[in-house]
């Protein structure tokens, strides 16, 4: 569960981000070429207001994006649109995305450290192994088995903790416990969900997204919405399982 400590430092950086906005307006022409935390590091925010980096990074996003309302702090615009905001954030996320593939090929690590051929030769393998032959009945009946011995009898930590396993041996960045309840509870709150159209009052699993990059990511584009919601939807599977 989220804390007062950490609630108190999302209201901080909200106000934060406002007097960003009127002490540094040069942050709308640094956001684009630079990432949140990159501006953090060039106009020195942390050190200047007495900040956590995390703050810092969470007020210059803020800054940008503005405030919708929310933990006690009054609304406001933010120094771009939304649309701008987001598409210069679309650029950084696929930047990143292109960055993270190119270490993962040069470290070795992920489908991406392999050839085709090495990734074609250990396909086979697999099938050969134990898939090659059997009917699609037969197939079906198989998977059924293998989850009832496995992932059914797990507790979520145990899950957790196989998907880690799994995640780490891919290249991927692990969730920790504590990142999964504060998502959770950002989910609950009404400053990340959506105040109108068909997904009112659903969690907004971007701007949830965005948030957890700055709390425990540097600002670093690490989790997406897709993973946002993946994780959330089990979670909450995992609350139901504990109730019954």
């Amino acid at each position: 569960m989220i804390t007062g400590k950490q609630i108190s430092a999302i209201r901080n950086a909200i106000r934060l981000g406002k007097i960003l906005q009127r002490n540094h307006p040069e942050i709308k022409d640094l956001y684009g070429p630079h990432t949140h935390s990159e501006i953090v590091r060039i106009l020195k925010i942390d050190t200047l207001y007495c900040v956590p980096n995390s703050v810092a990074i969470t007020a210059i996003w803020h800054a940008i994006r503005g405030h919708k309302g929310g933990f006690r702090v009054v609304s406001y615009s933010g120094l771009l649109s939304l649309v701008e905001a987001e598409n210069i954030s679309r650029e950084h996320w696929v930047k990143q995305g292109i960055e993270r593939s190119a270490e993962q090929f040069i470290k070795g690590t992920g489908l991406r450290g392999r050839t085709f051929e090495e990734n074609s030769k250990a396909g086979k393998k697999g099938y050969k192994k134990g898939l090659e032959g059997k009917s699609n009945d037969e197939l079906r009946e198989y998977g059924r088995r293998g989850y009832i011995s496995g992932l059914s009898k797990m507790t979520f930590e145990q899950r957790s903790k196989a998907r880690c396993k799994g995640a780490k041996a891919r290249g991927e960045t692990l969730w920790s416990i504590k990142e999964i309840e504060t998502l959770y509870q950002l989910s609950q709150e009404a400053e990340y969900q959506y105040s109108k159209g068909a997904n009112t009052g659903k969690p907004n699993k971007k701007l949830i997204a965005s948030e957890l990059n700055n709390m425990y990511h540097d600002g670093k584009n690490i989790r997406w919405q897709e993973s946002v919601s993946s994780r959330l939807k089990r979670y909450r599977a995992s609350l139901k399982t504990k109730a019954s």
